[in-house]
């Protein structure tokens, strides 16, 4: 029995139902929880810079990794993407 996300857990024999749970606590289907780092304090820590460095980055550089998160000024910074970032702008 292939088994979806409308499959009703009723339908389910106690084999599928362990199978199914064993997969969900193993990580099959999960998707993969990225790193992230908050604000300037962030991008300042990650990259051991000083505050007017760390806005030029995230204003520059780090762009295309910046997302606003929620209202206001706060915003993270997807620490994967931003080092790439990094590292190919520091070798051109």
């Amino acid at each position: 029995m292939e088994i979806s996300d409308n499959t009703r857990i009723i339908d389910l024999t106690v084999g599928e139902f362990k199978s199914l749970i064993n997969d969900i606590v193993n990580g099959a289907d999960t998707p993969k929880q990225r790193k992230v780092v908050k604000g300037i304090a962030g991008i300042m820590e990650l990259f051991k810079v000083g505050q007017a460095t760390a806005q030029r980055y995230k204003n520059g550089i780090l762009a295309p990794a910046v997302q606003q998160a929620g209202r206001g000024c706060s915003f993270v910074v997807d620490v994967e993407l931003a080092t790439e970032l990094f590292n190919n702008h520091k070798n051109q």
